[in-house]
């Protein structure tokens, strides 16, 4: 599943914070093998956007780290 990260370039952290959970939420959901997508964290260096979370699905829980460039 594809994700627009190049959409938020440039935008505030709350609303980086708030796109990238709906945006990995929707995309990890589609999926029926997926249960829940939680426990997000967020930390910030200068441009760069790291995020951690969890998914739980039908074969247990994995711990998931995605970095992006804001």
């Amino acid at each position: 599943y594809g994700i627009a990260w190049n959409e938020l370039i440039g935008e505030e952290r709350p609303y980086v914070r708030a796109e990238m959970k709906r945006m990995i939420q929707e995309a990890l959901l589609r999926d029926d093998r997926i249960l829940e997508v939680v426990g997000f964290e967020f930390d910030f260096l200068e441009d760069t956007c790291h995020c951690t979370f969890d998914v739980q699905s039908i074969y247990g829980e994995i711990e998931i780290e995605k970095e992006v460039q804001v």
